[in-house]
This record gives structure tokens, sequence and C-alpha cells, in this order.
């Protein structure tokens, strides 16, 4: 059988090729993606359309950021980026694009590919920066806070960036306060208006949740004219294409230990890179080997450790986060829901299942109160510790968290002797106040 011509690409020479450019558990895949056919497919058709806005979204680590590089590199050059956390607003997001296209028509000079239409934004640009003022800070006098010009609206900043042939991309618009999602929201209607002058011109909007609406509520006069793409988290044999490719470009065997990986990544992309790049870490493999080298089961072993070690403190933190109870009374909900999964098999569990566990416990359990809490416990109010899959199961976001919650949550020998993570765990003493819970 014909290899498709990315799994044929020839690696660099030897000396050049790093393992951290091979497995980036941190940045987006380039030397070592694997394409997605669907989100592929319906991304390539968004961008082939005119006035189609688009909304990518699925669980953090399923590959959104690795699929929108290799494929928007396609279509831009650069493009404008806006990059979310839990305190930006919509006045924020706009003057950061407008410095992005600043910075990009400098560029543009410097190289000297500047052309007439160029030549025209970057006036437009200097004339606006000129009107950019400031408001002194309340806090110390000491920082300056821009303030959003008049003539920078949402039709402007989508002419300009129409002139540039750029896209706006917007990253981790789901922390961004629901207050100011709606503006966005009437922004995409008049970016899909400008698409008749500006064909390429869309706005990219990625988010990490499960469902579109709950990145950029549109309204539904707009549903025509946006296109919703879901990342599933990587099949088993999409990470198992990963790890071969990696393997090929490394010169490594990974075969004893690619199931393992798979079976502890739980789809998680970034997960698999990590434990993939810790396997060779492990040997002491940091560059493509003149001679193949096999590993074998103790180094999957020994990857397990390094990424427990580094998870450590995030992964007390969020679980604080999780089981954190503001008052006494009445049931425990996160820690009964958190309980149940940890007793649930990895691959996690549907909503009545999980309710029947909980009812060993608690046989009078509301089924509202797993709807709400287990919506809670997919946001990072709570760590973002679970999260629902394609398959309708509800299971925790990584295996590392399922792991964790059945050596703090469930009684002694709860844990599967097979797991990677559970030893570590169990040497670092971490605990979490409140009694466990044993289902039988």
């Amino acid at each position: 059988m014909k290899l498709p011509g990315w799994l044929r690409r020839k690696p660099k020479p030897a000396e050049m090729v790093s393992a951290y450019a091979v497995f980036t558990p941190g940045a987006p895949a380039v030397l070592n993606f694997v394409p997605r056919v669907t989100p592929v497919s319906l991304l390539e058709a968004a961008m082939a359309t005119p006035g189609i806005q688009v909304i990518v979204y699925g669980e953090s680590g399923s590959g959104k950021s690795t699929l929108l590089k290799n494929e928007l590199a396609k279509h831009y050059s650069s493009p404008i980026t806006t990059r979310c956390t839990a305190t930006s607003s919509f006045d924020g997001m706009l003057l950061q694009a407008f410095d992005a296209l600043d910075h990009w028509v400098i560029s543009e000079k410097t190289s000297g590919s500047l052309s007439e239409s160029s030549a025209e934004l970057a006036a437009s640009i200097k004339g606006i920066r000129a009107s950019v003022g400031h408001r002194e800070s309340t806090s110390d006098g000491d920082t300056r806070t821009p303030l959003l010009p008049p003539q920078l609206t949402p039709q402007k900043l989508g002419e300009l960036i129409g002139q540039s042939g750029q896209c706006w991309l917007i990253e981790d618009f789901h922390k961004v306060p629901e207050a100011e999602k709606v503006f966005l929201a009437q922004t995409m209607k008049v970016f899909s208006d400008l698409g008749g002058d500006h064909e390429r011109l869309k706005v990219i909007v990625v988010g990490a949740t499960i469902s579109a609406r709950d990145v950029v509520a549109y309204d539904p006069e707009m549903r025509s004219r946006i296109s919703e793409i879901f990342v599933p988290p990587l099949s088993d044999a999409e990470i198992r294409t990963l790890i071969s490719h990696g393997g090929q470009l490394m010169n490594v065997d990974f075969g004893e230990v690619t199931e393992g990986i798979i079976r502890n990544s739980l789809g998680s992309g970034s997960v698999a890179h990590q434990l993939a790049l810790n396997c060779l870490l492990a040997r002491n493999i940091k560059r493509r080997q003149f001679e193949k080298i096999t590993l074998q089961e103790s180094d999957l072993r020994d990857a397990g450790t390094r990424y427990v070690q580094a998870s450590s403190a995030t992964l007390r933190s969020r679980f604080d986060k999780a089981v954190y109870r503001a008052q006494s009374t009445g049931y425990d909900n996160c820690r009964l829901i958190l309980s149940g999964l940890a007793f649930s098999d990895v691959s996690g569990s549907l909503h009545g299942d999980l309710l029947s566990t909980i009812h060993h416990q608690e046989p009078k359990y509301p089924s509202g109160n797993l709807t709400t809490y287990l919506r809670q416990l997919a946001t990072d109010d709570r760590g973002r510790v679970v999260r629902r899959n394609q398959d309708g199961r509800i299971s925790f976001s990584e295996p590392l968290l399922h792991t964790y919650a059945r050596l703090m949550l469930l009684p002694a020998g709860s844990t599967d002797e097979g797991d990677i993570f559970a030893s570590d765990l169990r040497r670092m003493s971490i605990t979490i106040q409140g009694a466990k819970v044993d289902f039988y």
C-alpha cells in the first residue's frame, strides 16, 4: 500500500532532527503532524466559501491548535492572532488585533514586499495609531491602559484585515467573560457581510469546550454563515500513527510501548506527545539515531514517572478546585461525582451508570445535581477535570487524573496494578481532606 505524502516525507539529516521537534506536547505539531480527515475537510470547505465564519471547538489537548497551524498556513501567510484570558475585554481584543496588524505591516515593509494596497493599509493604521489614547491606572500609576480610538470599530478592523488578505484568529475564547462574548457574535456578522468585498476575510474562533455554543452564542440568523468544526480526541489509530511516524523520524522502534502510550493518553494528543518524548528521554535520546533503537516497557514506566513529577503541583491545584466545598450542608456533590468516576473504568461512564454508582453511597442523590455539577467540573473554575466523550461517556479529562482520584478518593487497593502513574502518585503521599468513598 502506498503511504500518503505526509508520511513519506524524508526526515531531515540525522544531526538536525531533534526529539523536541518531533514530539511537541506544548506546541502545535508540524514535523509530526497527523491530518484529521473530517475536521480538515470541514475547515477546507469553510476556507473556500466567502463570508463563512468559523468556530473550532473540542477538549483541551485534542489537537485544535495543531490543526489550525498546519491548515491555515495553506491559506494565510500570517493570521492576525488574538489570545484570550479570563480578563479579556472585547475592546482589548480589538486593540490586540490592531497591534498584530500593525506588526504585520511593519514586517511587510522590512521584507520589501509591501504592495500598493498594503501601503494604503499602512496609512490607515498610522492614522488610527495616532489617535490611540491612554487611561492612567488607578492602582500604582505606573501602568497605562490603551483606550479604543473611535475609528477602530469591528467594521473598520474587518476592512483592514480584509485589505491585508489575512484572517482574525481568536484563541482560547472560552475563557472570555460571558458579557464580552456577545460583542464577538455581532462582529462575526459584520465580517460575514464584508465577505463580498474581501473573500478571504474570516473570524476563526477557538475554544476548549464540548459545544460550539459554549464558545460563541451567535444569533440564529447567522446559522448558515458559521461553520462549527468539532475536533474530537484522537482515536487510537491516530495516536498509533503519531507514534509510528515519530519513530520513523527518530529511527526508534516504539513497538513495545505504543499500546501503553495509547492507553494512558485517553485521546489527548498532548499527553501522547509528552509520554513519547519522555520515553526517548528515559534512554537519553535527543536526536535522530544512526542505528535503530528499540524502546522497552521499562522506558514507559520511566516516562510515567517523569510525567507525574512534572504534573504533581498542577494536579493538586486542579483537584483542590474540583473538590472545594463552600458549605458543609447537603450533598458533597463534586466529591461524590469524582469518586463515582474514579470507581468506573478509565474510559468513563454513561450518565445513568454514573448515577447508579453514586446511588450505592447516596441512594437519593438527584439526577439534576449530577448534571449541574458535571458541567461545573468541566470548567476552569473547577480545574476542568472531566469531559464528555464522543460516545456520550463522561470521563476524567486525562488518565493521570483518573489514577489520582482512585488513590485519593477510594479505599486502598483500588488502582490498577498496570497503571504507569499509580506507584509514583502513591509515593508522593498527596492527600485531599475528607473521607474516602467505598461504593461496595
